[in-house]
């Protein structure tokens, strides 16, 4: 019966080393991508942070606008203050002007990270891929839409794009 108990002992804790193991490169391999595929870069005039693609340049930084791009991606923020905008109002806009200006919509969906609060939509953009964000900022004062175009049309591009969506905050 010991011998039994020990060998069921061990091939718990055999198992669970090996789920540990797997949780543990996961982990680490979501690091390496954030830190050898992503830079962290900060809007200043608008107090807030996010992280690109590390291969993507700004080309404009300004109190109303932030946009960078590379060969493959495009990221624009446009941003206005001192609108008071509900939530529903923002989703609302978010699918209306997906609606008009986006074909092949695939996915619209509510988003929520931490301070802001709004919507999503996908679709193709003058041919790209694209994702289109509107977020309030739940504490007021800060609201903004987002475009991330990907030359991509696959899921991945998707999810690059929660990525970095997920990725603001405030300074």
């Amino acid at each position: 019966m010991k011998k039994i108990t020990l060998m069921l002992m061990l091939s718990i804790t055999t198992i669970f080393a090996y789920a540990q193991d797997d949780v543990d490169r996961e982990l680490k391999q979501m690091k390496q991508e954030l830190a050898g595929g992503y830079k962290q870069w900060v809007w200043k005039s608008q107090k807030m942070k996010f992280a690109i693609p590390a291969t993507m340049k700004v080309t404009t930084n300004n109190a109303n606008e932030f946009h960078a791009k590379d060969s493959e991606n495009e990221f624009a923020m446009y941003v206005w203050q001192n609108v008071e905008v509900t939530a529903e109002e923002m989703k609302t806009a978010v699918y209306t002007v997906a609606d008009q200006y986006m074909d092949n919509l695939t996915m619209a969906d509510d988003h929520d990270i931490d301070d802001f609060e709004g919507a999503y939509v996908v679709g193709d953009y003058q041919g790209h891929k694209t994702v289109f964000f509107g977020l309030i900022d739940k504490r007021g004062g800060t609201n903004f839409f987002t475009m991330i175009i990907f030359n991509e049309a696959d899921d991945f591009s998707v999810e690059q794009a929660l990525k970095i969506i997920d990725s603001i905050d405030r300074l």
